[in-house]
């Protein structure tokens, strides 16, 4: 997938999805097991945090110079570093898929499939996402621009529906059961933002323009207030500590939205958007995937590559059921931390090239 010719509205979107899809997973319920009722504060903390880091970032590696983050690398320390950054994309892009199969499975399971196996309602996700991914990004970047402002729009509206019928007094205590272990799980939360790293994959490698920066952190603001709100209403709505117990509060609290016997089965709804949204997230990652893989091994064909990362990332996918999902959190946070730490170095060391006044 080439990324040179993405406009600036298939940027923002397509920020947007990596931002705020795991709304659908369980990774929201982070906030509420480390801080019960003061969820909706640390959020905020754990959101200023990402987008100071994502700032930074952006400022040292959106260059204007014709260069990917991988030249950049390979500029700064050589092929050791081009190919060390390539493998830590490689191996978060991978679980990460997983990850989002396995937990997409079990949302659709939960809403509509309760009696069918984990892998054939994980079959239709993977075969879905691979024939996306063979298509150009160009194609997936339209789509994404099509269909995710009005996802978001119609979560908000939901959720915001359920804020309004909530219990306010099940906000407080505000700073809610936060203790010794506030930095810790400030920062284990922040795992629900780390897709928001592969934009350094997604953002043009040429002729990029200072709004560049500009898009990238609007999409992560307008990413972070759903998760936000996600968690605000959450907490609102479903007293703790028996928030903790729960799974997939999106799925909880959309039960909750009414609208006059006329207008029901909202889960439906949330399952079809849910599929829509996880369906253009899988296939971005398995086309990242099948392009990375390209430049690792010398894969010519880029039918050829998707074929062996789909299968195995459904194989990946079983393996981390639900009983498993303490593992799997596990070592995705490890690969979001390693990835993570190998960008924030490159950015500390990279020289930024002074812009000609022709540059814009």
């Amino acid at each position: 997938m080439s990324t040179d010719n993405i406009s600036t509205s298939q940027l923002l979107s397509l920020g947007v999805s990596l931002s705020a899809y795991r709304i659908f997973t369980n990774l929201p319920l982070s906030f509420t097991h480390f801080f019960g009722t003061g969820a909706p504060l640390f959020s905020v903390i754990a959101g200023l945090i990402f987008f100071a880091v994502l700032f930074f970032l952006t400022k040292k590696l959106c260059h204007s110079n014709s260069e990917n983050i991988f030249s950049t690398a390979e500029k700064t320390f050589g092929k050791f570093g081009k190919y060390t950054l390539f493998i830590l994309f490689w191996v978060y892009i991978f679980l990460s898929s997983a990850f989002l199969l396995s937990e997409f499975t079990e949302f659709a399971k939960l809403v509509a499939f309760p009696l069918s196996p984990r892998w054939f309602v994980a079959i239709f996700f993977v075969i879905a996402a691979a024939l996306a991914a063979l298509s150009s990004f160009d194609a997936l970047g339209k789509i994404s621009t099509l269909f995710v402002p009005l996802f978001t729009g119609i979560i908000i509206f939901f959720l915001a529906t359920v804020l309004f019928q909530s219990k306010p007094e099940n906000l407080f205590p505000v700073l809610g059961t936060a203790k010794a272990e506030t930095l810790p799980g400030i920062f284990s939360c922040l795992l629900i933002f780390s897709d928001m790293l592969l934009i350094f994959l997604v953002m043009p490698s040429k002729n990029i323009k200072k709004p560049v920066q500009k898009t990238i952190l609007r999409a992560f603001i307008s990413g972070f207030f759903v998760v936000f709100l996600l968690v605000l209403t959450y907490t609102a709505k479903i007293p703790y500590p028996l928030s903790k117990e729960e799974s997939f509060p999106l799925y909880l609290l959309v039960k909750e939205v009414y609208y006059g016997r006329f207008f029901q089965r909202i889960d439906a709804i949330i399952l079809l958007i849910s599929a829509l949204w996880g369906m253009m997230a899988l296939s971005l990652n398995i086309g990242l995937l099948a392009g990375l893989s390209k430049a690792l091994f010398g894969i010519k064909s880029h039918f050829i590559s998707i074929f062996p990362i789909s299968t195995s990332m459904f194989f990946a996918a079983l393996f981390l059921s639900s009983s498993l999902a303490h593992l799997s959190q596990f070592l995705l946070g490890l690969a979001a931390a390693a990835l993570f730490a190998g960008i924030l170095v490159l950015a500390i060391f990279t020289k930024r090239r002074r812009q000609t006044p022709n540059e814009n």
